[in-house]
């Protein structure tokens, strides 16, 4: 199982414990993006931002520091 796999495995898991947990949206987003799951991706990484909307920016810093491609940042951006 790859990284990316087992990141979203993770990810799923922490969001079923607590599904306000904004940085595990964030890695379930990352992880379904590099596993070729872009729409699944988009609705992830806007459910983190929609659940602290007051730390967007930190979240956009974090998709930037992953190099997630600014057009799925800034659709994401757009879904909110």
């Amino acid at each position: 199982m790859s990284n990316y796999s087992n990141a979203y495995s993770d990810a799923n898991r922490a969001i079923e414990i607590n599904p306000k947990e904004t940085i595990a949206w964030l890695v379930k987003g990352n992880a379904e993006f590099e596993l070729g799951k872009v729409n699944e991706s988009i609705a992830s990484l806007t459910r983190g931002i929609e659940l602290n909307q007051e730390r967007k920016l930190h979240f956009t810093t974090r998709l930037e520091a992953l190099h997630m491609p600014s057009w799925v940042i800034e659709k994401t951006l757009r879904e909110i």
